[in-house]
């Protein structure tokens, strides 16, 4: 184990996470462990999918086969000692009884609960190709999962298959898939923009020619606390559909993030972005805005190639890397400041510039900032005596992150504005 010391090299107040309980972070120093074929049990240096279950289990896939790792004790499970018919694993997911479903390049699909397997392919199912690239489990317990030739429902009886000929999607490839709040299906494809699925089974497309979305292609997609859709590209760094096909980006012009070629992403817990690149490592941003990096230059990271990422429930950082293995992140942190939770809010969020936007409750003597998503403050109210609300300035169009000060508590959240 290797402790480094490191730098943030930006913060921005901001805060991702909706809602009036907060706190920021400061990061003193970390520890990495390395997991590789050398020395562990690990199967395959090329970490394909990391997934945590209901227990804290972590779920390895990898080109030979997939591997669970709890309390530092290992299982493997492969061709040679289990149910699994084909050792490239591409993607995991958990559904609410803690079984495991995972997608094969030449096999299809497999549902482990432990101790049997239940195989699903193109010659016993509805799937129209074995190979699997991305899976998810909806509110209803029915299974999404993406093929290289079209998209796919199993409701545990019937196969529904959606294409380029039956149901207009653009491309069949389907790279990620993720339910949000309200039980809707977000898509990603190769090529072929986003595929969004209401909780009806209605199909909406979006691409760069019929709603402006920054990149056809996407390699993850997750959903926020306020319910938005996160899509990271590998070419136009990070996205979000703000409503009404607005699209906030984040990217390497208007942030920290040092490249616009992502290659994996997850949003954890405290409403962290971790962003897996192909050249620069693991990136992070804190929920306050705080940026900071991970390379082979400022620590023990092996590669700076990251193709999955995932944080368990002790805070622990799993890093999948291509072909260099798996590396546990574990980060010690200084000045934690607390703020004091309330049901207070703002409504109405999207709101029209130079509106009034309206509070749950009464402030007295407090301040109102509004940053914009560099950081800088764009308007400062001081608010005297008793409000109920305020006034907006003339704002553009736009995601901003709105922060009131009052005497009993700190209310950060996202602000969206629409001219």
């Amino acid at each position: 184990m290797i402790t480094y010391f490191i730098r943030i090299f930006i913060l921005l107040p901001l805060a991702l996470a909706g809602g009036s309980f907060s706190f920021s972070q400061q990061v003193v120093s970390h520890d990495m462990t390395m997991f590789n074929s050398s020395n562990s049990p690990l199967s395959n240096n090329n970490i394909r999918d990391l997934l945590v279950d209901h227990e804290n289990r972590l779920w390895v896939a990898t080109d030979l086969g997939l591997c669970s790792f709890l309390n530092n004790q290992w299982q493997i499970y492969n061709t040679a000692n289990s149910g699994l018919t084909d050792n490239y694993v591409r993607t995991l997911a958990v559904d609410a009884n803690n079984d495991i479903w995972l997608g094969t390049v030449n096999d299809g699909v497999f549902k482990f609960d432990g101790t049997n397997w239940l195989n699903y392919n193109s010659s016993n199912s509805g799937l129209p190709n074995d190979f699997v690239r991305a899976i998810a489990i909806d509110q209803n317990a029915a299974v999404w999962i993406g093929t290289v030739e079209g998209l796919v429902k199993f409701d545990g009886t019937n196969w529904t298959v959606w294409t380029i000929a039956n149901s207009g999607i653009f491309s069949e490839n389907i790279s990620t898939i993720e339910v949000g709040q309200a039980n809707e299906k977000y898509c990603g494809t190769i090529n072929g923009g986003a595929i969004y699925v209401s909780p009806t089974d209605q199909i909406t497309n979006h691409t760069i020619s019929s709603s402006e979305i920054p990149d056809n292609s996407m390699v993850e997609i997750e959903i926020d606390a306020n319910g938005l859709p996160w899509f990271a590209s590998p070419a136009a760094g990070l996205f979000t559909d703000v409503g009404a096909q607005n699209w906030l980006s984040i990217n390497m012009n208007n942030s920290a993030l040092p490249t616009n070629s992502l290659t994996a992403f997850h949003i954890d817990q405290f409403q962290s972005f971790l962003f897996g690149t192909d050249q620069y490592g693991l990136v992070i941003r804190s929920d306050n805005g705080a940026f900071r990096s991970y390379t082979t230059s400022n620590s023990a990271l092996p590669e700076n190639h990251i193709i999955s990422l995932e944080r368990d429930t002790n805070s622990v950082i799993w890093i999948g890397t291509n072909g260099q293995g798996l590396v546990k992140l574990e980060e010690q942190y200084a000045g934690i400041t607390e703020m004091n939770e309330t049901n207070f809010s703002m409504y109405p969020n999207p709101a029209k510039s130079s509106s009034t936007i309206y509070f749950s409750e009464t402030i007295s003597n407090a301040q109102l900032t509004i940053y914009s998503v560099r950081g800088e403050i764009v308007h400062m109210f001081d608010l005297q005596g008793d409000m109920t609300g305020v006034a907006l300035p003339k704002l553009s169009a736009g995601t901003y992150f709105l922060r009131i000060t009052a005497d009993r508590f700190v209310f950060s959240e996202t602000f969206v504005v629409f001219e």
